[in-house]
């Protein structure tokens, strides 16, 4: 089945430090709180990740990465954009917790398949 993959890069750049924990304690907040009022929940794989960019961008040593992967099961969240919309309001809930760091996203098409438990 094909859906979408989101990749979304919170950078701890410049003053804003957070860790891989908070961004996922605020995640599961904010998805639970999606969950509420729309049906859906935004799941999530959390990760941290090193950081290597120019000190134009306020990078230094401390300088740090949390990748919040979530793919799209189209079996339980059969409408993209529904799932789209869900997603945004999850992201910009945490970007607002964690002060508004510089945040990227990616979205890709994948093949997924789905073997329930």
């Amino acid at each position: 089945m094909m859906t979408e993959r989101y990749m979304i890069n919170f950078y701890s750049v410049g003053g804003k430090p957070f860790c891989m924990k908070d961004v996922a304690q605020l995640w599961a907040a904010a998805a639970a709180n999606e969950k509420a009022s729309s049906g859906c929940f935004v799941n999530a794989v959390v990760d941290k990740t090193v950081l290597i960019c120019d000190a134009d961008y306020s990078c230094g040593d401390d300088s740090s990465g949390v990748r919040v992967v979530s793919t799209r099961n189209p079996v339980i969240d059969e409408n993209s954009r529904n799932y789209f919309d869900s997603i945004t309001r999850v992201i910009l809930e945490v970007k607002k917790r964690l002060d508004n760091p510089p945040v990227g996203i990616t979205i890709v098409s994948v093949n997924y398949y789905y073997f329930q438990g």
